[in-house]
C-alpha cells in the first residue's frame, strides 16, 4: 500500500499550532502505509509543505524543509514536529491564535515542485481567546456576588462553562458544525459585557 500521511494536533503552547506527522514507519502487517519501503522514505523527500488556512480564510504555503527547518535528510520518523508559530500565519511572535478552524493540507513528494505526490487534508479547532474569557468570567462571581446583577452574571457564566465544554469536545470529535455554532454562541454572550470584563 502507498504512503498515507496522518497528522495530530498536540497543544503545547496558545500561540504557535503543533502538528506532529503520526504516519509511523512501515510494517508490512500493522502499518503498511507508513514511511519506508516499500513506500517512499524520509531521505526521499523533495518537497514538503503545509497550506494552511486560517479561521479568516488567509492561506499561508510553509515549506517544512525552509520555513520549520525539517531536514529529511536527517531527522528520524518519530521526530516529525512541525511548530508553526503565530508569526507564520499572520500574527506576530507570541500571539494567542485566533479562535477558529484551521484547515491544513499536508503535501508531500519526491519531486520538487509537486508533480504527483501524498496530500492529506485536517482540521484543527483553537478556542483560547474565548476559553480565557470564560476563566476571566469565573474569576469576577465573587464581585458579582455583592451586586444586584447577581443572578444573571452567575446563570450567563454557568452557561458559558458548559458552552465551553462543548466547544473542547467537538474539537475533540472534530465536529467542526458544532464548533462553530457553539463558539458564534459564546462569542454573541461574550459581547454583551466585553466593557465590563476589560
Amino acid at each position: 500500500m502507498a504512503l498515507q500521511l496522518t497528522l495530530q494536533n498536540r497543544v503545547t503552547s496558545y500561540s504557535q499550532l503543533t502538528l506532529v506527522d503520526s504516519t509511523g514507519l512501515y510494517n508490512a502487517v500493522t502499518n503498511p502505509t507508513g514511511w519506508g519501503a516499500p513506500n517512499i522514505t524520509l531521505t526521499d523527500v523533495a518537497y514538503a509543505h503545509l497550506l494552511i488556512t486560517t479561521p479568516s480564510g488567509t492561506i499561508y504555503d510553509l515549506d517544512i524543509i525552509v520555513d520549520l527547518g525539517i531536514d529529511f535528510q536527517t531527522i528520524a520518523v518519530d521526530e516529525l514536529i512541525y511548530n508553526i508559530p503565530s508569526a507564520l500565519i499572520g500574527g506576530s511572535l507570541g500571539d494567542v491564535l485566533d479562535d477558529g478552524v484551521y484547515s491544513i493540507e499536508y503535501k508531500v513528494s519526491i519531486t520538487d515542485p509537486f508533480v504527483t505526490g501524498y496530500t492529506s487534508t485536517y482540521d484543527i479547532m483553537t478556542y483560547y481567546v474565548v476559553q480565557d474569557s470564560v476563566f476571566k468570567r469565573i474569576a469576577y462571581i465573587p464581585y458579582y456576588y455583592k451586586q444586584e446583577q447577581e443572578s444573571l452574571y452567575i446563570k450567563e457564566t454557568t452557561t458559558l462553562f458548559m458552552l465551553l465544554q462543548t466547544l473542547i469536545i467537538s474539537s475533540i470529535y472534530y465536529d467542526v458544525t458544532k464548533f462553530g455554532i457553539t463558539i458564534n454562541a459564546i462569542n454573541d454572550i461574550l459581547s454583551f459585557d466585553i466593557e465590563n470584563l476589560e
